[in-house]
């Protein structure tokens, strides 16, 4: 998107006129003359100042220049690929809650809005103006310093002056939405017209990184919320599942030795095995078996519980996954 830009000179001259009139006011002429005249060195030292400051101020006040511009609404194929990512983490986490949220993410008003939102916010302002050799240069000019915390009486003038300063170029940049055609009309305000178009094409371009740097620290966030879920589920169901393991092998040891001394030697019918607390019918070889293959089990959570598998393999998806 490039912005259409528009420069504007000012100078900050601020001249008020008051004249108050009565038409039954009588004036004596004669008498205001020869009271002018008896103050004549006075009026001509006045006029004299006066002018002197006219011509200081015109020849040293500080031009200005305003470069202004309007921007519209993303539409979805500008944040195409931030709208893929989303995509793509949709399928892999399959929640309906994170779906609604990623989505709601990525709508282009929400990006339009945080625009708006990031472009006023003076922290930005301060951090984009004290990278900038303009700024920089200005309060070189100026003999204007950035001090600590020092808590001394000259480091406090001097931090009240750069702050000052500050405020001063910080006031003059904007974004004001215009709700009717849906735009947002950006300005800059600097003390040379190349610059005023310079610095606003700048911020526009820090603005949207940092946009874009808030949505995606946004969805990592998200991405890493996801993946500690999935860790203590799957840190959960391995505990269970070896509970559950470590009681079918007490079973088991108990059945066997019923079957030992019971010489049950093999497998016999006839019995309900399901509905006996030991299934001793298996016969002694069986169940000696069986206790050996239960103990191999102890690390292998897929048999002991398929959805381990799952969530282990979305967890792997998320550990390589990138944002592009």
């Amino acid at each position: 998107m490039q912005p259409s830009t528009i420069i504007s000179n000012q100078t900050n001259n601020n001249v008020g006129d008051h004249q108050y009139y009565d038409k039954n006011d009588e004036i004596d002429l004669l008498a205001l003359i020869k009271i002018i005249w008896s103050y004549k060195w006075l009026t001509i030292i006045m006029c004299s100042v006066a002018i002197v400051r006219s011509v200081f101020f015109a020849l040293n006040a500080q031009e200005s220049w305003i470069a202004k511009s309007e921007i519209s609404k993303p539409q979805l194929k500008n944040v195409y690929s931030f709208h893929r990512d989303i995509k793509e983490l949709v399928v892999i986490i399959g929640e309906q809650n994170f779906h609604n949220a990623m989505i709601s993410l990525s709508e282009p008003q929400k990006l339009f809005s945080l625009f708006v939102e990031l472009f006023n916010m003076p922290l930005y302002k301060k951090s984009f103006f004290e990278s900038r050799p303009e700024f920089l240069n200005y309060l070189k000019k100026h003999s204007i310093e950035k001090i600590g915390d020092d808590k001394t009486a000259e480091n406090k003038l001097k931090r009240n002056r750069y702050r000052a300063a500050l405020n001063d170029w910080q006031k003059y940049v904007g974004a004001i939405n215009n709700t009717k055609l849906n735009t947002v009309s950006l300005s800059f305000k600097s003390e040379a017209q190349e610059s005023s178009s310079q610095l606003l094409s700048a911020y526009i371009a820090y603005i949207s990184q940092e946009v874009k740097n808030t949505l995606y620290s946004e969805l990592l966030l998200s991405i890493d919320i996801h993946k500690n879920r999935i860790v203590t589920t799957i840190d959960m169901a391995k505990k269970i599942a070896k509970d559950k393991l470590a009681m079918e092998i007490k079973k088991a040891e108990y059945a066997y030795k019923i079957a030992l001394s019971a010489n049950i030697d093999n497998y016999q019918t006839g019995s309900n095995g399901e509905e006996e607390l030991f299934h001793v019918n298996l016969g002694s070889k069986a169940l000696k078996e069986t206790i050996k293959s239960l103990k191999l089990l102890a690390d292998d959570f897929i048999i002991l519980d398929p959805e381990v598998s799952k969530h282990q393999i979305a967890l792997d998806q998320l550990n390589h996954f990138t944002i592009t």
